[in-house]
């Protein structure tokens, strides 16, 4: 019998005429955050922007609440640089939120965010900060706190930016902060700011006494935990004079190695696939007043007995504690401190907090500290209004989600209606925990 083969008949698309009309005045492109607008108005951290001591007119048009308002709000709805707030200056559910004629404008944004880089105006910033930690940080609560450094290149003139250590970047200046989170909700306690060529654990003593001011009370902290940048005996004096508990990994030197093949060595892991020691010692470098405690780990990707000269293919870490537990469990502990990275890529890939759109230091440093004030508030909303299997989203997928909807808004019988596509009632079903 004869097969017909049966092919798809080529058809040519005809492009659909449509007419466009700019008469739409009542849209928004964020229909799906209204309750995330609410919700930060709802903390009341507006109110430490209302002082005279930030030197603000009180017959302006926007005063600074309006101002630091609107950075967070803009910030939590993807908007990177400063100059991008013009994109929303006219949206319309921003501006019935904050009950505003308009949003302000870049230019009021750049001068009064240079405000807001001032010492009143970061006291400012960290009063609301320390609003938010209250909730996410609730009294009686004892927390592991990873400090880290990260690396944020500039690609400008910006002031007291230095060419320093750059990973990605060689030879490109950029700025050095510290950064403090605690281990398991992510919140970010504390953050300076600091010049591209500052050392890893410089003004360390400052940075820690600063970081525990803004826990809130009841709030203990239970370790520190850093990498072998701050690896030194100022920091050891720093939290050791605190009572503080800490692990800290060390830089694998000559000394370390010359001790490791005479230590007592406890397997730990040991497979087909993988073999993994543990020891422990009291050691003193030379640039260290006393000996620590430090617990070393190697590892070897095969079985050291099918090798000639295993010594060689040992790889070392060491780690400084206070802690009396055995070596394994330090180990353990200490590799939990990666997930700081993971906090560090969300404030950047999510809130850009490495974009820095001013030459001027005090405004950029205003910039870092309103963003991870807005990390922090989406932190708390995740608690608060999201279902427990969507609170570990990113904000780039809620954005994508739920904030980023097309809405209308109408005013009938004395009452404002946000009207959204019909699509959007199945995503909030699953993503809030009370459907909107």
């Amino acid at each position: 019998m004869k097969q017909h083969k049966h092919t798809r008949k080529h058809r040519r698309r005809k492009s659909c005429k449509i007419h466009t009309h700019f008469d739409l005045n009542s849209a928004t492109a964020f229909g799906g955050a209204a309750g995330l607008i609410d919700f930060v108005l709802q903390t009341g951290m507006d109110k430490y922007f209302c002082t005279e001591e930030l030197g603000k007119r009180k017959d302006a048009q926007f005063q600074m609440d309006d101002v630091a308002l609107t950075f967070v709000l803009g910030t939590l709805l993807g908007q990177e640089r400063i100059f991008h707030f013009e994109d929303i200056e006219h949206d319309p559910l921003l501006m019935l939120k904050l009950d505003l004629p308009k949003l302000p404008d870049t230019t009021l944004l750049y001068k009064d965010l240079k405000r807001l880089g001032s010492p009143v105006g970061m006291e400012a910033i960290r009063s609301a900060q320390r609003l938010v930690l209250k909730s996410l940080l609730p009294k009686g609560h004892d927390i592991v706190v990873d400090i880290d450094s990260s690396v944020e290149t500039v690609f400008g003139n910006q002031e007291q930016s230095a060419v320093g250590f750059n990973p990605h970047h060689h030879g490109r200046a950029s700025f050095h902060p510290l950064l403090a989170f605690e281990s398991q909700m992510g919140c970010c306690i504390y953050d300076e700011l600091r010049s591209g060529d500052a050392h890893t654990a410089e003004g360390f003593a400052a940075f820690y006494e600063a970081m525990k001011k803004q826990l809130p009370t009841g709030v203990n902290i239970r370790a520190i935990r850093m990498d072998k940048g701050f690896t030194g005996e100022k920091v050891f004096q720093t939290l050791e004079q605190d009572g503080r508990d800490y692990v800290i990994k060390l830089k694998w030197t000559k000394r370390l190695a010359e001790l490791a093949p005479n230590l007592a060595w406890h397997c730990i892991t040991q497979s087909d696939t993988e073999h993994c020691d543990v020891a422990s010692l009291m050691y003193q470098a030379t640039s260290w007043e006393k000996p620590r405690r430090v617990v070393i780990v190697r590892r070897l990707d095969i079985d050291p007995q099918e090798v000639l000269c295993a010594d060689w293919f040992w790889e070392y870490e060491a780690i400084a504690t206070t802690f009396d537990w055995n070596g394994e469990d330090i180990w353990h502990f200490y590799n939990h401190r990666g997930n700081a990275e993971n906090h560090i890529k969300e404030a950047k890939y999510g809130f850009a907090v490495d974009q820095f759109s001013s030459q001027n230091f005090n405004t950029n440093k205003a910039l870092e500290a309103l963003k991870l004030l807005a990390y922090n508030l989406l932190l708390l909303y995740k608690q608060a209004a999201l279902q427990p299997g969507v609170r570990q989203w990113t904000v780039g997928r809620l954005r994508r989600r739920l904030f980023l909807l097309p809405g209308i808004l109408v005013h009938h019988a004395r009452q404002w209606t946000i009207r959204l596509p019909e699509f959007a009632q199945r995503l909030s079903t699953q993503v809030l925990q009370v459907a909107t």
